[in-house]
């Protein structure tokens, strides 16, 4: 194995890992903001719900 051969094996490597290192995060990101919107909407729910109750 020449020394180009490693260097390119190496920066396939990492960018491989960089790729998947990103991809990995940005589904986490994703799913944290759909849980934020998620969870304030079912606090809108309740909220709305408990005045419901109230009123009748």
């Amino acid at each position: 194995m020449t020394e180009t051969d490693f260097l390119s094996f190496f920066l396939s490597f990492f960018l491989s890992f960089f790729l998947s290192f990103f991809l990995s995060c940005l589904s986490i990101y994703i799913l944290y903001l759909l849980s934020y919107h998620i969870n304030i909407n079912i606090n809108i729910n309740i909220n709305i719900d408990i005045n419901i109750d109230i009123n009748q």
